[in-house]
């Protein structure tokens, strides 16, 4: 179907607009949330949908983490050796190159942890909101996809009403 590859098409650009603000935003380290998104068209009955998919993470990227929901407490040990929490940061601060031995990063590690549960993630508030800061760009998509379709839309609804309003 013609129409599906030109909505799959409105959906990747769509996914452009996205990976374009996550990264001027600075929200891009390794650039697998980029990577994960994919557009799914859906075609009911009814309605047409372009969907956007990606990894389930995109909602604390964008929406943050409130400092009390860090997975991190400076002023208690956990006992369990190893944290993910921490684990991550350090493959953050690897792939971001922060840091030039295992000792120094595992430091910078602990340190932002800490500094996550002040204030939250991202440390730096500007950084949220890449959905919300992409939707006039998005939108601009949107109109192409109706504009695309009104003219098929109103041929159908004009044959049906001439058929209905014949005598």
């Amino acid at each position: 179907m013609k129409e599906f590859g030109e909505l799959k098409n409105i959906g990747t650009k769509m996914i452009a607009i996205l990976g374009n603000k996550l990264i001027s935003l600075g929200r891009s380290a390794s650039g697998n949330l980029i990577n994960s998104m994919e557009s799914v068209v859906e075609i009911g009955v009814d309605y047409v949908q372009v969907s956007i998919v990606g990894a389930n993470y995109w909602y604390w990227v964008n929406y943050g983490v409130e400092p009390q929901n860090v997975p991190y407490n400076p002023h208690k040990r956990s006992g369990a050796g190893t944290s993910k929490y921490i684990g991550g940061l350090i493959n953050w601060l690897k792939i971001k190159g922060i840091g030039s031995s295992v000792p120094e990063i595992r430091a910078i590690a602990f340190m932002i942890a800490r500094k996550h549960t002040e204030v939250g993630i991202p440390i730096d508030k500007s950084k949220l909101g890449f959905v919300d800061k992409s939707m006039s760009e998005i939108m601009m998509q949107q109109t192409q996809i109706d504009d695309m379709y009104q003219k098929q839309l109103d041929d159908v609804a004009e044959k049906a009403l001439n058929k209905t309003i014949e005598f």
